[in-house]
């Protein structure tokens, strides 16, 4: 882990570190580490799942973060979106009361195999209502990959994202192909008016360059990795210039 650590931002000239979240789902026992790596590395979120949320929130409200506007972000109902609408909610009222700030939640996949779009609808309408009422940023979750997710039904969905106010959307993918992935951020920067985070595979800077370059405005990268990506993203930028 320490290999994390080696990289020490200039915040004036590495600027990219406040558009970066990290994620960590499986770290319990390491979440003081990854608190640590986003504070150092001026990182501007942390997505995490319900269960370790209330860990998460603690370890930011220590004194030595207090002062940090790392934002705790809370991952619903991943990877499928399978809860019911009723107990999607009571997951963001209880994101809420353990001290999320933002939601990060998984369109369900049933609805667009079912291409049933008023249920679609209707969970945007529901959960964006939600997310308003309580103050909490909300992404929804767009898993790139489902093969019943057309062209028909992606034009159908940006329609109802614009319709619902939601302005800021997660294009997941898990292609080995970079391509891929650059395309599907590409079709969904073109297709909506929202802002593009990419939850996409990354293994090098370049990579990263070649997805804010197709129009993602922030990015999502496991703890483990995002201080390397990153240096090397901030660096590859800097040669260019």
């Amino acid at each position: 882990m320490s290999d994390n650590n080696e990289f020490n931002f200039d915040e004036n000239k590495f600027t990219f570190c406040g558009k970066v979240d990290i994620f960590s789902v499986e770290a319990v026992n390491n979440l003081q580490l990854v608190c640590a790596i986003a504070s150092e590395h001026g990182f501007r979120g942390i997505s995490t799942t319900l269960d370790k949320l209330p860990i998460l929130t603690k370890e930011l409200k220590k004194d030595s973060l207090s002062d940090k506007t790392i934002k705790a972000n809370c991952v619903l109902d991943y990877p499928y979106g399978n809860m019911s609408l009723d107990v999607r909610n009571f997951a963001i009222n209880s994101a809420k009361q353990n001290g999320a700030t933002g939601i990060e939640i998984t369109l369900p996949l049933s609805h667009i195999a079912e291409k049933s779009m008023v249920k679609i609808n209707t969970d945007l309408e529901c959960v964006s209502n939600t997310c308003k009422k309580l103050g909490l940023d909300l992404k929804y979750i767009f898993d790139c990959e489902n093969r019943h997710m057309d062209d028909i039904i992606k034009n159908k969905l940006a329609k109802m994202l614009h319709l619902n106010n939601i302005d800021s959307l997660i294009v997941k993918t898990s292609y080995d192909n970079v391509s891929d992935s650059i395309m599907a951020i590409r079709y969904f920067k073109s297709k909506t008016q929202c802002k593009i985070k990419a939850f996409v595979p990354a293994s090098t800077g370049d990579d990263i360059a070649q997805y804010t370059k197709a129009g993602a405005e922030s990015i999502m990268l496991c703890w483990i990795d995002a201080p390397r990506l990153i240096y090397e993203y901030e660096i590859l930028i800097e040669n260019e210039t």
